[in-house]
């Protein structure tokens, strides 16, 4: 076994995501943040900003990301869930959108061969 080399990616971005998770439920409701935590703040944590986007993607929907930072989906109000899972579809089809075009240039540049 190789000590030096880093977990699987997958399980360290699952571990980093418990690790989120408890963070967040440590704030819950209430409050000033009301639960919502920013990457600044997180970063006290020791969550670098490629730490919290693998963790919520990672946290099978137990994480959302707002305009106000990250939030345990526990601890989110309907509305909240709703308007990060709209985002996230329209980010998705943003993407493919983005890719197709790709895939066009792709096809072209190659006939060109």
């Amino acid at each position: 076994m190789d000590l030096c080399r880093s977990p699987r990616p997958a399980a360290a971005a699952a571990d980093k995501a418990l690790h989120m998770l408890s963070v967040l439920q440590g704030i819950g409701r209430g409050g000033p943040t009301d639960g919502w935590m920013t990457r600044r703040r997180l970063a006290e944590f020791g969550l670098t900003p490629r730490d919290c986007r693998a963790a919520r993607q990672a946290s099978r929907g137990r994480i959302i990301l707002g305009q106000r930072g990250y939030k345990a989906t526990a601890d989110s109000s309907i509305e909240e869930i709703q308007h990060a899972a709209h985002t996230l579809s329209s980010q998705a089809r943003a993407m493919l959108a983005e890719a197709s075009e790709l895939w066009r240039v792709y096809h072209a540049r190659r006939k060109e061969i």
